[in-house]
């Protein structure tokens, strides 16, 4: 009984020395592995930190110094302002070319009959002169569009010529204001050799309509003005033989 006994305190003793070794190496394996993980992510989180750190220096390399900055707003400025010289200079090569196919092709203008001329204005003279009447309301036409005003010259059009202005039937249009700047542009472009007009002739106002010739001094032509009476205002419809009507 005593062998037994002291044999169960022999295992006891031998086992239970193991048994906290055993779990001391578990525990340092999970240690050493969890040490493991951390490291390997450390080491990751260092690669991403070292690659952002290369690419924050280059990109402080390309950023323009103050001075460059300045520099470079100063060059798209003088391109702008080249850009716009040189959209004039296409326009005034443009115009110089019609003038010259004018005087190479055409014969000379017949100036107008004094005695049938019904009004005549320079350039300079052409003012807001209303809708009252027929020849009034050409006078307030050509002075908006001398003077490239779309607003006034969409005041000064019939409905339908309004339409035809903002390209509303249109299957592709821009913007109504974009187009009728647009329209107004190419009526003012139009008068630019202009330096005065006559009126010689103007049919009598019959069912709210009349027509109203002008002779164009610096075209050495006659256009005619197609009126339309609207809400007792005289107004733009177009110009005969001209597409769509419009200029």
């Amino acid at each position: 009984m005593r062998n037994l006994l002291l044999a169960i305190l022999l295992g006891v003793s031998v086992a239970v020395p193991w048994q906290i070794w055993r779990q001391g190496q578990l525990r340092a394996r999970t240690k050493s592995e969890d040490l493991q993980r951390a490291a390997a992510a450390l080491a990751v989180l260092d690669a991403e930190n070292e690659t952002l750190s290369h690419r924050a220096d280059l990109a402080a390399k390309d950023l323009p110094s103050t001075e460059q900055f300045r520099d470079l707003l100063k060059l798209r400025g003088e391109i702008g302002t080249l850009r716009q010289a040189s959209n004039e200079a296409a326009k005034l090569k443009a115009r110089n070319a019609r003038l010259e196919e004018q005087l190479t092709n055409s014969a000379p203008p017949v100036l107008p009959d004094p005695q049938k001329i019904l009004a005549h204005w320079s350039r300079e003279e052409l003012s807001m002169a209303g809708y009252s009447e027929p020849i009034a309301a050409v006078r307030t036409v050509l002075w908006a569009t001398s003077h490239n005003d779309p607003n006034l010259y969409f005041d000064s059009v019939t409905p339908d010529a309004k339409k035809l202005l903002t390209r509303e039937n249109w299957y592709n249009h821009g913007p109504a204001a974009e187009e009728l700047a647009s329209a107004t542009q190419r009526f003012a472009d139009s008068l630019d050799s202009d330096t005065g007009f006559d009126v010689v002739g103007q049919s009598s106002p019959a069912d709210g309509r009349a027509t109203v010739e002008v002779y164009f001094e610096g075209e050495g032509r006659t256009r005619k003005f197609l009126m339309q009476q609207v809400s007792g205002d005289w107004k733009f419809d177009g110009l005969e033989g001209w597409g769509n009507y419009l200029p």
